[in-house]
């Protein structure tokens, strides 16, 4: 009985009538005649494996079992199919992620315009137009003053009578700086200062450059009070040990009235 043939590519037994190995699925068609040029393939070395032989003629490598009948034109025309459909992957992606990432911005970007939107009408139009809601208090609350006025009135303390042209001086205790004004025919005076955040103003009293004491108007008012209790302040004016406390106003506070009294009439 004869032995039965072998696949020319793999070696396998395969039946007389055979058309393709079902081992490596090599062809008869490929091995008849001289098709040695046409199915030759490549090794992982650079040498070229014929369809009959089963290891690489240069590096001794089995032969690949996947590529036997496969020939060099294949091989290139699928490298070329995958590399342009790696291509057109890498493109769908990017355009993907473009796309994605540009709704995001969008999305960002409109609600941080909703967010500021109150804002810039409220800056836009401070005073509210005529049967308007009322604005919210966070935002439209009053800036600060740019400016203190003190303001008040002089007068002695037991005529009652005012003191003109007497020189009112309101002093930084922290910088040094000084504002003064003098008082008009019915006593009055008026100095504005710049706004302070520590130590206040010491306001003082003089007459013809002569300082003189005085007093802060007190609850009930010095004019609505007997003679005897007006008298009896005259102690406190002479005292050595009158203080006085710097003018600070409150946040928010932009003019504040201070009456004095003075002995002038002693």
């Amino acid at each position: 009985m004869a032995p039965p043939e072998k696949c020319p590519g793999c070696g396998a037994p395969v039946p007389a009538d055979w058309n393709v190995c079902e081992k490596c699925l090599l062809p008869r068609s490929m091995v008849s005649g001289n098709a040695e040029a046409s199915v030759a393939i490549r090794c992982q070395c650079g040498g070229r494996i014929g369809p009959l032989d089963s290891v690489c003629p240069s590096c001794r490598r089995p032969k690949p079992r996947i590529d036997v009948g496969r020939a060099d034109t294949d091989r290139r025309a699928l490298a070329r199919g995958g590399g342009f459909r790696a291509i057109a992957k890498s493109l769908f992606f990017g355009a993907a992620a473009m796309v994605a990432g540009y709704g995001i911005f969008s999305l960002q970007r409109t609600a941080l315009r909703e967010k500021e939107a109150p804002v810039q009408t409220e800056a836009a139009s401070p005073e509210a137009s005529p049967g308007a809601a009322p604005s919210d208090p966070a935002v439209s609350a009053p800036l600060p003053p740019q400016e203190w006025s003190v303001r008040g009135k002089i007068y002695d303390l037991m005529t009652l009578k005012a003191l003109s042209g007497a020189r009112i001086t309101l002093k930084d205790k922290l910088s040094g700086r000084s504002f003064s004004c003098t008082t008009d025919a019915s006593g009055e005076y008026s100095v504005k200062v710049p706004p302070l955040s520590e130590g206040g103003y010491a306001l003082s009293v003089s007459v013809k450059n002569r300082p003189w004491a005085f007093l802060e108007e007190m609850e009930p008012p010095y004019r609505e009070q007997d003679r005897d209790r007006r008298e009896s302040a005259l102690d406190l004016l002479a005292s050595p040990s009158l203080v006085h406390v710097p003018i600070m106003l409150t946040s928010g506070q932009g003019s504040q009235d201070y009456d004095l009294v003075v002995a002038a009439s002693r």
